[in-house]
Order: C-alpha cells, then structure tokens, then sequence
C-alpha cells in the first residue's frame, strides 16, 4: 500500500512546435520504501528531489522531433530536457514516473505521478503503475538506432540526449552524467555517514555531467 507522498514545483521553459513558453509545474509523487537499509532510503529520495528540484528546475523542455532543437541543442547554455513526444503533461508525467523509478533503482517504488501546470490551467494528470502497464514502452524512433536505453529508463542522473539529423547521417549525442560519490550506494549502513549533497556543474553532452 502507498502511504508515502512528496510534493514540490519547478518552473520550466516549454517548446512546442515554434512556440516557446514558460511553465510552473506542480508535482506529487507516490511511493513505497523497498528497502530496510536507511542509507539507501535516503539516498534514493535525495535523487528523486535532486532531478525534481535541480534538473528540471530552470530547464527547457522540447520533444526529440522539433527542429529547433537543431539549433538549441548547440546554442543555448541552459538545461535542455529532451522528450519523445511533445511536452504535453502526460507526457512529463510519464517520463518522470520512469525516470524516478529508475534512479531509485528498487530501493523506493513510484507507483504514481499527479503533475499540473499553468499551461495546463492546473488540470491534474495522474500517471500511475495501470498507467504505465497500458502505455507499456514509451517509444522514440530515434532510439532504435543506437544501443543506448533512453534517459529517462537509465540509472544515471542524464536528460538531454539529441539526435543531430544531417543530410547524410544522424549523429547521437549521448549525455554522460554520474550521481556524486555521495548518491552512490554504499555496502553497508553508515550511520555517522553526513546527508548527502550536490555541487552542479552543468556541461555540454559528450563529457560527464556530476549530480
């Protein structure tokens, strides 16, 4: 049974088609502890309020397929979140619910996502495990050609992969990222152990990105 809730916001930049816009997002999750190794707990939902509350805080949100992404990718200094469809709330929804339990990596279990947004008129989308088990995959084409898991199904704290289309070829610009030695799991429960913290240092993809 559910019993466990976390709520926050985050603002955010939103691209669809040509349009861009800013967003406030409204965010509650859901979820059961899976683990009884405290250490573990904590840090699983320090990375959970890390990609909420840092990530996607400030960032921009655009789908794989818009053009603009061409140019933005390579232009833009601020954080691009990078969707396989357009970023509707559903789709936000969807992407954090597997992105969370991804990076929880079965020590906590989203089981659902509520998420509202002022371009939305704050219409709540719930996004839960029957959700998820209709929807089954969320697909990109782009995906299928590379060995590489979307972000949003990886471990690691990375959101802005692209696909650079060329006349010729398409180029995957695959984005390194590794949790901080601190959002790392450890073999053994250290009490004394200090709360786990996060120094960003955003870089271009290509190179590692420390969470």
């Amino acid at each position: 049974m559910t019993d466990l809730s976390y709520e926050c916001e985050f603002d955010s930049v939103i691209v669809l088609e040509d349009w861009l816009s800013p967003n406030k997002y409204k965010v509650k999750i859901y979820f059961d502890v899976e683990t009884d190794n405290g250490d573990h707990q904590n840090i699983a939902f320090e990375r959970i309020k890390i990609m909420l509350e840092d990530v996607f805080h400030n960032s921009m949100i655009i789908s794989l397929d818009n053009p603009l992404l061409q140019t933005l990718a390579k232009k833009t200094k601020q954080r691009i979140i990078t969707l396989p469809n357009e970023p509707l709330d559903v789709i936000v929804a969807a992407i954090l619910y597997n992105k969370l339990n991804a990076i929880s990596e079965g020590k906590l279990s989203i089981h659902k996502v509520k998420i509202s947004s002022t371009q939305a008129d704050y219409i709540w989308v719930h996004f839960d495990d029957v959700f998820a088990e209709n929807l089954k995959d969320i697909n990109c084409e782009y995906y299928k050609i590379t060995e590489v898991e979307p972000w949003w199904m990886r471990r690691d704290p990375s959101t802005s992969d692209w696909f650079e289309i060329g006349k010729k070829e398409i180029k995957f610009h695959c984005q390194k990222a590794s949790w901080d030695k601190t959002l790392q799991w450890s073999t053994e429960s250290n009490e004394n152990s200090k709360k786990p913290s996060w120094n960003p240092t955003i870089i271009d993809g290509g190179k590692e990105t420390k969470h």
